[in-house]
């Protein structure tokens, strides 16, 4: 295999100097602008030029809302299916049927109005719940870029607080703490579980946007200088 070249090494010094510099002066509002920049690129109604994946960020909090949507459907409504059909068979002892078809079909369709109330009662809120400490996690994840339990305590302390925001100041601040204990121990298990089976991808993706950030700070500056 053949030796690098000095100016190759001399380029990738000079390119990791270069990172560490713009580290060192950018802010987390400047990480933020640039994020929005290539968010923009994703999708072709707000550009049409540049069109790539979805981010990563976006993709695990839509994921997360639609799990916690599911999850929450299922936990509040299979129990209030059970109830209703229950309910309805005790109130309905004395009725008459025109036969034992008709009488299971309704039911049924008690079971199934249980299911579609409580179940959206319970989904949305958990749906909304993710959807706050997912992108609240993720927005941490972009200003430190680090993948840790801190991102997720973030995220579960502010979706605490503000899912809490209609039972005032107190009721926000007892969401906050108690999303913040539960999300501490949770967020290490997530933190160790990514780390552990996409710990490399992670890494070269925050490489990837600091390079990016780099040429996009330097073609911003270079458009600043310009002569008219």
């Amino acid at each position: 295999m053949a030796a690098p070249m000095a100016e190759d090494v001399g380029a990738a010094n000079d390119s990791e100097n270069d990172i560490a510099a713009l580290l060192k002066s950018e802010s987390v509002v400047d990480r933020w602008r640039f994020y929005f920049h290539e968010t923009r690129r994703t999708y072709p109604w707000i550009n049409t030029k540049h069109v790539t994946e979805t981010p990563r960020e976006i993709f695990q909090t839509c994921y997360v809302s639609v799990c916690g949507l599911i999850f929450g459907y299922a936990y509040g409504g299979y129990p209030a299916s059970r109830l209703a059909r229950e309910r309805y068979i005790e109130k309905s002892q004395a009725a008459v049927y025109e036969h034992r078809v008709v009488a299971v079909r309704e039911s049924h369709k008690a079971a199934h109005r249980g299911f579609i109330r409580y179940g959206w009662r319970w989904g949305w809120r958990l749906g909304l719940f993710g959807f706050y400490c997912s992108a609240f996690a993720n927005v941490a994840f972009v200003a430190r870029e680090k993948m840790d339990a801190w991102n997720y305590t973030i995220g579960a302390t502010l979706a605490g607080g503000l899912f809490k925001a209609n039972m005032g100041l107190r009721g926000m601040v007892g969401g906050a703490v108690i999303c913040a204990a539960i999300g501490l121990p949770m967020g290490f298990v997530m933190a160790t579980t990514q780390n552990a089976i996409e710990g490399e991808a992670i890494v070269a993706l925050i490489d990837e946007r600091r390079f990016k950030r780099l040429l996009w700070t330097h073609a911003k500056n270079a458009a600043l200088v310009k002569p008219m």
